[in-house]
C-alpha cells in the first residue's frame, strides 16, 4: 500500500523528470540548422532563458528533494544494501589479493 511519503517522492521524481526533459526539448527546438537560436528580439530571448533557467531548477529541486526523501524514508533498506556490497568487495579483493 502507498503511504503519503511514497506518493509525494513518485510525484516529486515524475514532475523533476517532466521538467528536466521539457527543458531540453525546448533547447532543442530553438537551434536552428546552423546552430544558432532563434529570437527575434533582445527581450525574448531574456523571457526564453529565464524560462529556461526556472525549469531547469524546479525540476532538479524536484529531482533533487524527491531522491533525499527517497533516502531518508529508506535509510534502513538503503544501509543494509550498501554494507552487504562492501563487505562483499572486502572479501573479493582480500580473496585476490592472497593469491
Amino acid at each position: 500500500m502507498l503511504e503519503n511519503n511514497d506518493i509525494v517522492i513518485f510525484t516529486a521524481l515524475t514532475i523533476g523528470t517532466i521538467l528536466i526533459i521539457w527543458h531540453k526539448k525546448r533547447k532543442f527546438d530553438r537551434v536552428r540548422l546552423f546552430g544558432t537560436n532563434e529570437f527575434i528580439t533582445f527581450i525574448q530571448k531574456i523571457r526564453g532563458r529565464l524560462f529556461d533557467v526556472l525549469i531547469q531548477g524546479i525540476g532538479y529541486g524536484c529531482l533533487l528533494g524527491g531522491s533525499i526523501i527517497l533516502v531518508m524514508e529508506y535509510a534502513a533498506g538503503w544501509m543494509s544494501v550498501v554494507l552487504i556490497l562492501a563487505l562483499a568487495f572486502m572479501i573479493e579483493n582480500d580473496f585476490y589479493r592472497s593469491k
